[in-house]
């Protein structure tokens, strides 16, 4: 029905049609199932030539290969990812953390966080507090430098907010898969000398 395709809110929407469409893209991607309104809108332009079945095999072929290679792909990386996690999990020097799989939350790796400041700097009281979901505050009344505590906070970090997206985007290293992380990190320090992680 593409008579009842309309656009709406000074072009930024559409509505209407009655069709889906499968659609295949010259570099490999598929659609499935898109919309008429979404296909007759403003950022899509329909053309009166038409591909032949030869040429739609052939971009279905194409897109079968991509599939495959994309699947391995992930697979090699997801492999390579298992085999990046067993350094943190068997080193020596990182047995006084708690391992664990609350990755973003940042209960756990506020316990971890205490734990290698305090091994780090035992003179120094250190305070690693969860204060909402995703976000850890450390804090301390003297000692090292933002630095030093910076180099031990920020392994936890676990992605970084995208201003062009607006949104957050996870990052979870080997060190935040084996011993947790927060989403949230900083390094500010105020009057008070609390970082907020």
């Amino acid at each position: 029905m593409p008579e009842s395709v309309q656009t709406m809110w000074d072009g930024v929407g559409v509505r209407g049609g009655n069709a889906q469409f499968d659609v295949v893209f010259e570099n490999g991607s598929i659609s499935h199932k898109l919309p008429e309104a979404i296909v007759r809108g403003i950022q899509w332009t329909i053309y009166d030539e038409q591909a032949s079945a030869e040429e739609i095999a052939q971009l279905l072929q194409n897109a079968e290969r991509k599939l495959a290679a994309d699947t391995l792909a992930r697979h090699n990386a997801e492999t390579a990812f298992a085999i990046e996690v067993e350094c943190p999990q068997a080193a020596p020097e990182l047995q006084h953390l708690t391992q664990g799989d609350d990755v973003y939350s940042g209960k756990l790796a506020a316990a971890n966080m205490r734990a290698a400041l305090r091994k780090a700097f035992p003179k120094v009281k250190f305070s690693a507090r969860k204060s909402h979901y995703g976000s850890v505050s450390v804090s301390r009344t003297d000692g090292p430098t933002k630095n030093a505590v910076e180099a031990i906070v920020s392994r936890h970090k676990g992605g970084y907010f995208d201003g062009m997206e607006d949104i957050y985007q996870h990052e979870k290293t080997p060190f935040v898969a084996v011993f947790a992380g927060a989403e949230y990190t900083s390094n500010r320090v105020s009057r008070w000398s609390t970082y907020s992680c």
